[in-house]
């Protein structure tokens, strides 16, 4: 299994229970504890493990790995320097991984515990451990307190040459990073980003590139247009060829989804695009909680010329104050023939999920065509 934000971002395999919480397990705290002891810094390993251990699997994920920083706080007694010294001693050989072993997450995340007073030690300090276990979490707390300081010191990174390192200068300044401290100052104003990101769209290493596209999305909520501004002065430039429609679909995708038709331009979608005929159907009009509707969807383009075509579903799921929320699931993007029908079908699952709670009542699907809602239909939810 793996896990994933919610925008497209990286991914990370889970272990094998499928429970982030198991990434800390009691093996890996005692693992993590020798790791520390063997340095040889003054540390209460025992102490450790008797602040750590008896409440750990009590806990869920996030409770766990504060758990596990404050013990690691409480028991070592050694000035900053010298605990980054041997935090970076523990570590031991770099993870061939991608993005390194979570395990280390604890010792990244003391960093800014131990060393907020000291930013560009500590920035400095991660920017060598983040090829370990990517740091993006651990520097949020330094450009949270000091924006411009912070990011000052992380624009040094993306002339390193290892891509982990460089990764962070995009990932880990992002406005909006799924499961971060949001950065209100780089969402209010992203100005001060854009030099960082265009040292490195271009960059050889894919995950590097991905990195910057999730931050461009990130700050399309907020300032669509400084982002649509920085693509088109970008494909000018010509530096990634043939890769840059790619790249351009994954940084607006939250704005493709919208259907923003200059983002959709960009990429040369037409939202005026003629249409002989557009339908959608459903398996059902009723639906219980739990089932599957199977949509089915028809799309004949007019005229006499070829188009390309992005084609989702919109569901509008009824919230608790009887309000609809609209949200849109890829169906396929393809290059229309004029006069031939094109047919689709998929199967919606209905069930329970941890990020909507389903309300009972009147509910629309609608089929969007380029960003245009061209067809729809309803049913009701039984819960």
């Amino acid at each position: 299994m793996a896990i994933s934000s919610n925008d497209g971002s990286d991914r990370i395999a889970l272990p094998e229970s499928g429970k982030m919480k198991d990434f800390f397990l009691p093996a890996v705290v005692e693992d993590l504890a020798e790791r520390v002891a063997a340095t040889g810094i003054a540390f209460d390993k025992a102490g450790f493990l008797a602040h750590v251990l008896p409440d750990l699997e009590t806990l869920e994920y996030s409770g766990r790995l504060n758990l596990i920083v404050d013990g690691f706080d409480a028991t070592i007694d050694a000035d900053f320097e010298v605990l980054v010294e041997a935090l970076q001693k523990a570590l031991g050989p770099e993870p061939e991984t991608e993005f390194g072993e979570f395990m280390f997450l604890p010792f990244l995340n003391l960093i800014p515990v131990r060393g907020l007073g000291d930013p560009v030690k500590g920035l400095q300090a991660l920017m060598v451990m983040t090829r370990w276990f990517s740091a993006e979490f651990s520097v949020r707390p330094f450009l949270d307190a000091d924006p411009m300081g912070a990011l000052k010191t992380l624009s040094e990174a993306v002339h390193h040459p290892s891509p982990k390192v460089r990764r962070l200068a995009s990932e880990g300044t992002r406005p909006r990073l799924p499961w971060g401290l949001r950065l209100k100052a780089f969402v209010n104003d992203p100005t001060p980003l854009l030099p960082v990101l265009s040292a490195l769209y271009a960059d050889p290493d894919a995950a590097v590139r991905r990195s910057v596209a999730n931050s461009l999305n990130d700050i399309t909520k907020d300032h669509p247009g400084k982002v649509l501004d920085l693509l088109g002065e970008w494909r000018d430039q010509g530096k990634l060829g043939e890769e840059f429609d790619g790249f351009a679909r994954h940084a607006m995708r939250g704005l493709i989804k919208d259907g923003d038709e200059r983002a959709l331009l960009v990429l040369g979608y037409r939202r005026d695009l003629s249409l002989a005929s557009a339908t959608i159907e459903l398996s059902a009009n009723t639906a219980s909680l739990g089932d599957s509707l199977t949509i089915t969807v028809d799309v004949t383009l007019a005229g006499s010329e070829p188009a390309p075509a992005i084609i989702d579903y919109v569901v509008h799921h009824q919230r608790a104050d009887g309000t609809l929320s609209p949200k849109v699931f890829k169906l396929t993007d393809r290059r229309l023939e004029p006069g031939v029908p094109l047919t689709l079908s998929k199967k919606h699952s209905l069930k329970p999920v941890t990020t909507r709670k389903y309300y009972a009542g009147l509910h629309e699907i609608e089929l969007q065509v380029n960003g245009v809602r061209v067809a729809k239909q309803e049913f009701t939810l039984n819960v």
